[in-house]
């Protein structure tokens, strides 16, 4: 039997990174968690990974430019952004390189989950 999609989610939060991570487990998702870009990308578990919930602002490399990096190889997964900040261009950027949503904080379950789900039934 296969394993259940691996969700990564890269938040510098710790209760955001911990509140996804209940969400995704309760629908039957695996996930890792990681609190910054150069933590995800060290972690060498990008190649494994079937969605990512990525945050825009983030110490070090933002998730802006966590993107164009990994939009640059032959790695194509969804990206979900989040954000606490209102930024318009980050948006129209993160849906142009490819993301499928941009949410804002406080998040819905419901809706992370739906484009979850969404973007696993088109890939």
């Amino acid at each position: 039997m296969d394993p259940s999609p691996l969700v990564a989610v890269v938040d510098d939060d710790a209760s955001v990174r911990k509140a996804l991570a209940r969400i995704c487990r309760f629908a039957g998702f695996r996930v890792q968690l990681f609190d910054s870009s150069e933590s995800y990308l060290n972690a060498n578990v990008v190649d494994d990974v079937d969605f990512l919930i990525l945050d825009i602002h983030l110490p070090g490399k933002s998730g802006l430019e966590l993107q164009a990096e990994l939009g640059t190889g032959d790695r194509h997964f969804p990206v979900l952004f989040i954000t606490a900040f209102e930024d318009e261009i980050a948006r129209e950027l993160a849906i142009a390189r490819g993301a499928i949503d941009f949410l804002g904080k406080p998040l819905e379950a419901k809706r992370v989950l739906e484009a979850i789900r969404l973007a696993l039934s088109e890939n």
